[in-house]
């Protein structure tokens, strides 16, 4: 490899980079659109990745544009398919000088012989159907038929073949007996991205066949049945009607050279530079019998010299002596089976034909596929020439990841990201017992995961956060929101925020924090060390502490082999208005027990709501004074609501004081009254049933008499000096 690479960098040199960058990117949109569109990859055992793999070396290193043509080739051939190639500009033919074509003579055995050998004739469609139309009157007169369309004349073809003889009485003439059908065509089509993974089934989204059914032929009542044959050459285009007569068994195929169904089947040309195009087959034949391809009867070797022409006597001696003959043709597979994409899972830092197709990946999923395409605010394409460079300077697994994650940042969709083992080890996924939030600017401790941990460290909630490791806040946070995705600034400030003190699992995150004074002076700074764990690893270490321990949140326990027993405990204390609420969970462990509550039914030693609180032995189940059940409903839609806060934060990136029909409170209670803060927002609601409200807030801003952030607290009457929705 380090050889090759050698070799490529030696060539290069030799062409404008510019141009070669140009290529390589034209090089993996086109293998893209033929891994999504080109029949044969959906069934057969093709490798299209190592196809491009070994042509990007080539590519890289192609000094002229026949070079770069032929490496093109090289990886087209794989598919085995002669319609799909490169297509070299033609000039346009130039017509006949004398009688044009179409045109029709006899044979001393009364064989009529119509050829259509020069394309450009043709030009003049309306010319070429009443000449057509002449040759249906002798028809008739004919003991059998020879149709010559092997393009002789170079010149570039209008496709004009199939639609003067279609349009044509001359076709018409050649049907005798039932309606014959000409085979269909079926294409790839594909409804959203299934993905790379195997077994994703069940992501919404498919591939599928999409067939289109043949033109069916008839001719008029009275028609007589004689030989046909058809000779035909590579550069032919073959109507259909010659298909449908061969399938029915009315006529024979003879094919000088090799013939494909290039002219019969959907394809599309693709510029690819250098005064290039490409064409790429997006649909096959379908016979009724479910087989495919265009066979031939007789395959006949392109004549050495002019004087003679084997394929046209061949054709004359299979319709003066017809036989009946058997058209083979191959089965196609009903369904499709395309290989399972693979996923270089071993490969953290690829060689470079490796790299660069992992940015032809990126580049065509979302070119095809990302529903948000077209709100990129530059050009997509221009995004794959610029990242490839730099995916070719990439020097280690951690450089080339980087790079591969900057480029997707480019789609600015919260919903994608870039994973991998060495950007989690890179930013790692372990974190601090900090809650953080940007306010007026800057990081802010605004709660605790671990209350104990962080108070014995020395951090107090509000105190800001201004060098994380010895780095900056500033400059750590725009490190990492260079490879982050996000659909606005905000977003993307708010997830960079989010893995600001991330760091390896075991590893201390050593902080420079300022204490909040209070007042316009500058508190002094401190430094505390605190640990990193991931929540897997701190379950861990508190199963170390607590001699075995499980948590859960429904009647099923973690896992069979968990050393404690779990039980969840519900209070129905609704039941006379048909509501139930407030659910007990209790953790046991082997020597220490350890119980929470949520609501109304406590479980000692826990006696606050919310609160964890452990103690020797078993928890024991207590009731709480219920006190006023509105109340209690009341209190219960205040936490309901910061959920749904929250959830309407995590995809606007901002609060509301109106959530619509995605919140709605209990029978009896009305509001909320929502008020948005700086950095929060507060909100009280009421009852039809008592003189009470309760209110609770977010952020910063106090709504007495909710004093605790996110916790609610009521008095009566109302918060505010305000009429309390609902009540006369």
């Amino acid at each position: 490899m380090i050889a090759m690479l050698a070799v490529v960098s030696l060539l290069t040199a030799q062409t404008p980079d510019s141009i070669r960058i140009e290529r390589l990117a034209t090089l993996g949109r086109l293998w893209y659109a033929a891994r999504l569109f080109h029949p044969y990859l959906a069934y057969r055992t093709i490798d299209w990745d190592s196809a491009l793999v070994a042509t990007i070396p080539r590519v890289s290193a192609a000094r002229t544009a026949d070079e770069y043509a032929a490496a093109v080739q090289g990886m087209l051939d794989a598919l085995g398919d002669p319609a799909t190639h490169i297509a070299r500009p033609q000039t346009a033919g130039q017509p006949n000088a004398r009688e044009p074509d179409p045109r029709a003579r006899w044979t001393a055995d009364s064989v009529l012989v119509i050829s259509a050998t020069n394309y450009a004739d043709l030009d003049d469609w309306n010319r070429g159907i009443a000449r057509c139309d002449s040759f249906a009157q002798l028809v008739p007169h004919a003991r059998a038929v020879v149709f010559d369309l092997r393009q002789r004349v170079p010149g570039a073809s209008s496709g004009f073949v199939s639609f003067v003889f279609s349009q044509s009485k001359l076709l018409p003439q050649l049907f005798a007996g039932p309606p014959l059908a000409a085979p269909g065509q079926r294409s790839r089509m594909h409804s959203g991205y299934r993905g790379d993974v195997t077994g994703n089934s069940g992501s919404g989204y498919w591939s599928a066949w999409v067939t289109q059914d043949g033109d069916v032929f008839s001719g008029p009542p009275g028609t007589m049945s004689r030989p046909i044959a058809f000779v035909v050459s590579d550069r032919s285009e073959v109507p259909g009607a010659a298909l449908a007569l061969q399938a029915g068994g009315r006529a024979a195929l003879v094919v000088e050279g090799t013939a494909t169904d290039e002219s019969l089947v959907g394809t599309t040309e693709l510029e690819i530079g250098d005064g290039l195009k490409v064409r790429l087959r997006l649909s096959e034949l379908v016979f009724a019998d479910g087989t495919g391809g265009l066979p031939a009867d007789t395959v006949v070797g392109t004549p050495a010299a002019a004087a003679t022409d084997p394929s046209l006597e061949a054709a004359l001696v299979m319709v003066r002596r017809p036989v009946a003959t058997h058209h083979p043709r191959s089965p196609l597979e009903p369904r499709s089976a395309p290989p399972p994409q693979r996923d270089y899972a071993g490969m953290t830092y690829p060689s470079l034909p490796y790299r660069l197709l992992a940015a032809f990946r990126i580049w065509g999923t979302f070119e095809y596929f990302h529903a948000y395409k077209q709100l990129y605010d530059e050009d997509w394409t221009g995004v794959l020439k610029t990242f490839i460079p730099r995916l070719e300077g990439a020097q280690d697994s951690l450089e080339y990841a980087l790079t591969l994650a900057e480029m997707v940042s480019h789609t600015r969709d919260n919903h994608v990201r870039v994973n991998s083992p060495v950007l989690a080890a890179y930013w790692g996924e372990a974190q601090t017992p900090l809650l953080v939030r940007i306010i007026q600017g800057v990081p802010v401790v605004t709660g605790f995961t671990n209350d104990s941990v962080a108070r014995a460290a020395g951090v107090r909630i509000g105190d800001v956060i201004e060098r994380v490791d010895g780095e900056a806040v500033a400059t750590r946070l725009a490190r990492r929101e260079r490879y982050l995705t996000a659909s606005t600034p905000q977003w993307l400030h708010w997830a960079a925020v989010r893995s600001l003190l991330a760091g390896p699992e075991g590893s201390t995150a050593v902080l420079r924090l300022r204490g909040a004074t209070g007042g316009a002076e500058k508190a002094p700074s401190h430094e505390v060390r605190l640990p990193r764990h991931t929540s897997r690893a701190a379950t861990a270490a508190a199963r170390d502490r607590f001699s075995g321990c499980c948590l859960a949140t429904s009647a099923t326990p973690i896992s069979t082999g968990c050393p404690c027993r779990v039980s969840i405990a519900c209070s129905s204390y609704f039941a006379g208005r048909g509501r139930s609420s407030s659910i007990c969970v209790v953790i046991l462990r082997a020597r220490r027990g350890r119980s929470i509550f949520v609501g109304a039914v406590s479980l000692a030693p826990a006696e606050r709501e919310g609160e964890p609180r452990c103690s020797q032995g078993s928890a024991r189940r207590t009731t709480q004074p219920i006190g006023d059940p509105d109340v209690a409903s009341m209190k219960s839609d205040l936490r309901n609501l910061v959920t749904a806060e929250e959830a309407y934060f995590a995809d606007s990136v901002k609060y509301t004081s109106n959530l619509g029909r995605t919140f709605y409170t209990t029978t009896g209670v009305t509001g909320p009254t929502i008020t948005l803060t700086a950095d929060g927002w507060k909100g009280w609601v009421g009852s039809r049933h008592t003189t009470k409200t309760c209110a609770i807030f977010v952020g910063s801003s106090p709504l007495p008499p909710a004093v605790v952030e996110g916790m609610p607290a009521c008095q009566e009457g109302p918060p505010l000096p305000v009429k309390i929705p609902g009540r006369k």
